[in-house]
């Protein structure tokens, strides 16, 4: 089998950044097996992954992006990183993941948002009134209408 690339999902420890001069860098992963993993990064995600480092002891990574394996399929370079977030160790990886940190807990409120949704639905035949926006206020807690 020929070395190629494929997308990938790991979890480690961060061991190792080199940062240059515009954000962007290297860093050493230490995978949950201890096989070690170098990768690239931009600097999108550089305050995600010195945070990381600087916290490795309490912290993981869960990268995902698109790897380098060698020809045994064994994986020896993250080429770029999509997505990452922080976790405890023992924590689990596998909950969604934002391609744009920023948008996380944005992600987790509509989630939770459809839960309640589907819990308490309006009855059908209830409309909101076509003032509700202008006076919600009014409708929860009995101020004068505007």
């Amino acid at each position: 089998m020929e070395p190629y690339t494929d997308q990938i999902m790991v979890v480690g420890e961060v061991r190792a950044v080199e940062l240059n001069d515009d954000g962007s860098g290297t860093f050493r992963l230490r995978l949950e097996d201890g096989d070690g993993v170098t990768g690239d990064f931009t600097d999108y995600w550089e305050a995600v992954i010195t945070n990381v480092f600087r916290n490795h002891k309490w912290t993981r990574l869960v990268v995902k992006g698109e790897g380098k394996f060698d020809q045994a399929g064994v994986l020896r370079h993250i080429l770029r990183v999509d997505s990452c977030r922080i976790i405890q160790p023992g924590e689990s990886p596998n909950p969604p993941v934002s391609t744009d940190p920023k948008t996380n807990v944005g992600l987790r409120m509509t989630q939770i948002a459809d839960e309640i949704i589907k819990k308490y639905p309006l009855p059908e035949e209830e409309e909101l009134p076509d003032d509700f926006a202008a006076n919600y206020k009014h409708y929860f807690y009995g101020y004068p209408k505007e």
